[in-house]
């Protein structure tokens, strides 16, 4: 693919935005851009991701079960372009499974992209309150993290 000759992209950046089939020729440094802006934040997940074998570790169970919530939608992973799965690492709380993550995972769509799955976990819903009317909207992730029970989470999810 053709760069811009001012993106700023070093070339192992080029190289992963190429292959994740982004066009890079517009994207140049210093410019609001929001593809850019969403290339960046999926490149950062997939970075900062866990694999398999990784969050099989953490959590003290083997790859094969890690699998298993993967294909039963209880864990949340991505696949860029069919490679290895690829875990988020908001989904753990130290050495186990965000409590209610499990649910939620399985009530977002199948067809929601993996964006839309972390902008939404990571923003503040203003349904998501703890001292009710007034008190600060949390995002689902704080909302689970602070014992918040995952109903009101997985009726949001499944409105993505």
């Amino acid at each position: 693919m053709t760069r811009h000759p001012d993106a700023g992209w070093s070339d192992a950046e080029s190289v992963v935005l190429d292959n994740e089939g982004i066009d890079t020729s517009r994207l140049r440094s210093g410019e609001p851009d929001m593809v850019a802006a969403g290339s960046c934040q999926y490149l950062e997940m997939l970075a900062s991701g866990l694999s398999v074998t990784e969050a099989a570790d953490l959590i003290g169970v083997t790859g094969s079960r890690i699998r298993q919530l993967l294909n039963q939608r209880r864990l949340f992973g991505v696949r860029p372009r069919g490679r290895s799965w690829v875990i988020p690492k908001w989904q753990f709380f130290g050495d186990q499974l965000l409590s209610g993550v499990e649910a939620v995972n399985r009530s977002i769509p199948d067809d929601c992209h993996p964006m839309t799955v972390s902008g939404f976990l990571h923003s503040p819903q203003p349904e998501l309150q703890v001292s009710g009317n007034g008190g600060p909207a949390l995002s689902p992730l704080d909302w689970l993290r602070q014992g918040g029970g995952p109903e009101p989470v997985i009726a949001l999810a499944e409105a993505l």
